[in-house]
């Protein structure tokens, strides 16, 4: 008996009946033992009420819809001692917290503008993840985190259809000797591993963190922007390749340190500015905007960098790119310096024709007839293509408009084995308007 299986994967194309943008403010920050102690920070020195008081200020000014930060202390009132203390506060109410998890005494988290965005899911990265699934080696320095928000288009959103974004935040270990830099690099190539097992069709991946690297030669750099795959490569919005450390050439771009000598009994770092360890990188796809989401040029910035402060304090009196109450809230909190970067994202106004298009239904699995249970809305005929697994087209047929099923001989669908081998990386879907698309396995049992 002959069996197939058929998979729906909705890969019609849209034919937007209206389209707008909205802005997407993105933002990481790495906030200097939020809550935590070490050797040199107290609380005392690095006060939980006074870092509260100075982000209020920071984010009153910057605004941002998605907040990534690194260094969150332990316990889980943290993360409400910032949504109460510093975003939500004068009457806001919009944002909102991923789920909190004590993953070590520096932790990451993300907050968002519930207004604008939803959180769909979390995940951890805490090993290498191989392509079987499973997971291998000792557990990473620290673990990444990851978060799936979905933009809350109301319309699209009753539709099934709206955009993602996939953001991974990371704290890479610091440090400049060789096992530090293999630290960094195994964590790097974890996180590849697992986009690579993860990334699909219109999907729109960030990572942002602190990667404590000093140039774009380190491996850990190369391994997330150099990937022999270059569909799941993350690409620098400033696209600045160098020598970063102690280098007025990049001036521009340093995040650390806010200060020079003053360094609160050595909790803060000091020599003013003159390393990049902050990023904010993206997926190709969000840089050309291929599925909703787009990088707008030269937003990218580092929060109260004039480009001037080169191994000075940011406190300087010439240093006037943010008014003078956030510069010195900059100064107060902490020794890195935030990243911003601005996205705009499509609001689309999708057609009935379209909406129903993903609410097709097929009898599954089938053997000789392959039956479509089809909604009665259509005022166009519908093209569908069978293709199987590796993307090669075995029919194509037509469904007229206004019918409530369609029936199909697919008998005569070669099994598999009668085609010859073509690479997945190679094989297309060809997407047609007004057209749904089917994947199917045949085998014979």
């Amino acid at each position: 008996m002959r069996s197939i299986f058929f998979i729906l994967l909705a890969s019609y194309c849209l034919a937007a009946s209206g389209q707008n943008q909205d802005i997407i403010k993105f933002v990481h920050y790495n906030l200097l033992y939020f809550g935590a102690t070490s050797n040199n920070c107290n609380g005392s020195n690095n006060s939980l009420d006074a870092k509260k008081q100075e982000l209020a200020v920071i984010m009153s000014y910057l605004k941002p819809d998605i907040l990534t930060v690194n260094e969150l202390g332990p316990g889980n009132f943290l993360f409400n001692e910032i949504l109460s203390g510093a975003l939500n506060i004068e009457g806001e109410d919009r944002y909102q917290a991923a789920n909190p998890k004590v993953n070590s005494n520096l932790g990451n988290m993300l907050f968002y503008n519930g207004n604008k965005m939803g959180l769909l899911k979390q995940e951890e990265i805490r090993k290498e993840l191989l392509a079987d699934g499973t997971f291998r080696g000792p557990n990473l320095v620290r673990l990444i985190d990851i978060y799936t928000l979905f933009y809350k288009d109301e319309e699209a959103l009753q539709k099934g259809d709206t955009n993602k974004i996939h953001i991974l935040v990371a704290h890479l270990k610091a440090g400049s000797t060789s096992a530090n830099k293999e630290d960094r690099n195994e964590a790097a190539k974890a996180i590849m591993r697992y986009v690579g097992n993860k990334k699909v069709n219109r999907d729109n991946w960030i990572i942002s963190g602190d990667f404590n690297i000093q140039s774009s030669t380190e491996d850990t750099y190369k391994t997330l922007t150099q990937n022999s795959t270059e569909s799941i490569r993350f690409f620098d919005p400033v696209n600045s390749p160098g020598n970063w450390n102690n280098n007025n050439l990049f001036s521009n771009l340093h995040t650390q340190s806010t200060r020079t000598s003053n360094t609160n009994g050595g909790c803060f770092s000091g020599g003013g500015l003159d390393v990049r360890f902050d990023f904010i990188l993206t997926g190709k796809e969000v840089i050309n905007g291929d599925f909703g989401l787009k990088y707008i040029s030269k937003s990218y910035r580092s929060v109260g960098n004039s480009g001037a402060l080169f191994n000075q304090s940011i406190d300087a009196s010439s240093n006037n790119s943010v008014p003078s109450e956030v510069k010195m809230a900059l100064y107060n909190l902490s020794d890195h310096l935030p990243v911003q970067a601005d996205f705009t994202i499509e609001k689309t106004t999708v057609g009935i024709e379209e909406a129903n298009l993903a609410k097709i239904r097929i009898e599954n699995p089938a053997s000789s007839t392959l039956v479509f249970h089809y909604p009665q809305h259509f005022s166009h005929k519908t093209n569908i293509s069978l293709y199987n697994h590796v993307g090669q087209q075995v029919k194509s047929f037509e469904i007229p408009a206004m019918v409530s099923f369609f029936e199909t001989n697919i008998s005569e669908c070669p099994t598999q084995t009668q085609y010859q081998p073509v690479s997945l990386t190679s094989a297309k879907i060809i997407k047609v308007q007004f057209s749904a698309q089917f994947l199917y396995t045949h085998t014979k049992i």
